[in-house]
């Protein structure tokens, strides 16, 4: 076979490996179907007669005890197909970022509560299928309980996407799906207001936040108010000495009422936390209201070494492997040496002996 008969052969292979390889690439990308990102619907809160200013964009409620009331939503299909989408209550809590939020969480409401919204505010039907281009109302019965309240009740209701209107394709796709969320704020409101806020110190110790070590501290707002521009200073420093370890400092939180807040220093990206016993001082004010909070706390060497050893951002090379090794090394160079020199000893011993 002539050289250039060989070259056209090779050539051939060349392209028909390069074809093969683009057939399956395509066929592997038509495998996955990104859905587009687009808002497919949208929510609105209808005015009820109970409703204290009606300019809000969410229920903020005022009845007398006992009432029995339906709020009502009206959702709106903005796309082509029909949307079915999931009505969810739940109470306000407060996140690590000092934000009120109505989704789970870890922070719950407290025993303070003058009543749950989840047990007086429930949804008739759980989901809902709005048609192509539609709308329909979403309804909620609400029924009081019997006995009055000072302050605030605050909860929400989400609206979120059902999985099912997300999900449609062929089931040997890969989709990459967004799911839409509203959450439409209640707010009841007692029969007066709570002009000063009772706020306490629960714990503090070392947790993890997204494999990061931090100290946070427990903190619960026991009255049936929000806290409104919250401003929170917090240090730490062991017990008996001046030098502070760890610290934060944040501005214009809120805190939902008759809830739990967990507040958290982070430490240094791959700063080690060490056992003993510390201290956390705290300064916490809400427009005019102040609070200063002190409370000692112990990490055990345990709890720090297996948060240290999870932690992302720590080092977690052992070095004694490398320190165990450069020993050993030295160990065998220096019985090299020795043999040597034994030997070499015994030889001119020999030398001198003949």
């Amino acid at each position: 076979m002539s050289k250039k008969k060989m070259n056209i052969t090779k050539n051939m292979k060349k392209i028909g490996f390069c074809f093969i390889l683009g057939t399956l690439f395509s066929m592997m990308v038509n495998k996955i179907d990104v859905k587009a990102s687009q808002v497919n619907f949208s929510v609105q809160p209808v005015v009820t007669k109970y409703q204290l200013n009606k300019e809000l964009t969410y229920f903020d409620l005022k009845a007398d005890p006992g009432t029995k009331t339906q709020l009502k939503i009206k959702v709106t299909n903005l796309t082509d197909k029909p949307v079915t989408v999931e009505v969810i209550v739940r109470d306000a809590t407060t996140n690590y970022n000092g934000v009120v939020e109505y989704a789970d969480s870890q922070n719950k409401v407290l025993k303070e509560q003058p009543f749950s919204i989840v047990k007086v505010v429930k949804a008739k039907q759980n989901k809902v299928t709005i048609p192509a281009k539609g709308e329909k109302i979403v309804d909620l019965s609400v029924q009081l309980p019997e006995t009055n309240f000072d302050g605030v009740v605050a909860g929400g209701i989400s609206v979120i996407e059902d999985d099912e209107s997300t999900s449609q394709g062929n089931s040997d796709q890969a989709v990459i799906n967004n799911r839409y969320l509203y959450t439409i704020a209640v707010v009841f409101h007692g029969r007066q207001q709570i002009d000063e806020a009772q706020l306490k110190l629960k714990t503090v110790k070392p947790i993890q936040i997204n494999a990061r070590n931090v100290i946070s501290a427990y903190f619960e707002n026991q009255s049936a108010m929000f806290l409104n521009k919250t401003h929170v200073k917090a240090q730490v420093r062991r017990v008996g000495d001046k030098k502070v370890l760890y610290q934060a400092e944040t501005n214009e939180m809120q805190l939902a009422p008759s809830s739990s807040f967990s507040y958290p220093i982070p430490l240094d990206p791959g700063q080690k936390l060490e056992g003993g016993t510390y201290e956390y001082i705290a300064d916490v004010t809400s427009k005019t209201q102040v609070w200063h909070f002190k409370q000692n706390f112990t990490i055990t060497g345990s709890d720090a070494k297996k948060l240290n050893k999870k932690d992302v951002t720590v080092d977690q090379t052992n070095y004694w492997i490398y320190w165990l090794l450069l020993i050993l090394i030295i160990i065998v160079i220096n019985t090299l040496i020795l043999l040597w020199l034994n030997r070499r000893l015994k030889k001119k011993y020999q030398k001198e002996k003949k």
